[in-house]
């Protein structure tokens, strides 16, 4: 795909074949707002990025985790919901959105979180955040949802 090798996965959905792409993970590239935390992401977390770059619906590039290139902190975007609620629960320069449910859902890590792995935040660009999920119990559930179409 644009010179680049992914793994393509071709799941059995409930009406029709449904397809994951994985990127190379010997190719991955963190942008520079987020180098800085990759060695203290998770063990877990590393561990899967260096399987596969990423691993999400082919068709609308979300419903799992993004690929790195594709991974951002909250401060990189623009969030009108930071006017509906009276401050922002969680550091927006430290908190890393790593999974996109493509319905303005994200999956995200708080980096100055003392174990963040287990006080993930749930981020909504349309209402106020879900705090202190477990990271992987998310990630599966999201995940599920988009395999069962």
């Amino acid at each position: 795909n644009e010179g680049e090798y992914s793994l393509l996965y071709e799941i059995k959905g409930p009406k029709q074949p449904l397809y994951y792409e994985a990127k190379n993970p010997l190719r991955k590239q963190a942008n520079k707002n987020i180098e800085s935390f990759w060695p203290s992401l998770p063990q877990s977390i590393r561990d899967f990025y260096d399987f596969h770059n990423g691993f999400f619906y082919l068709a609308s590039h979300s419903l799992g985790p993004s690929p790195l290139e594709e991974v951002f902190l909250l401060s990189d975007e623009e969030w009108g919901i930071l006017e509906s609620i009276p401050a922002p629960p969680v550091d927006l320069d430290k908190t890393i959105a790593l999974f996109t449910n493509g319905m303005s859902g994200y999956v995200c890590l708080d980096m100055s979180k003392s174990n963040p792995e287990n006080e993930a935040i749930i981020w909504w660009s349309n209402k106020a955040p879900k705090l202190d999920v477990k990271f992987w119990d998310i990630v599966d559930a999201w995940t599920a949802i988009g395999l069962d179409g």
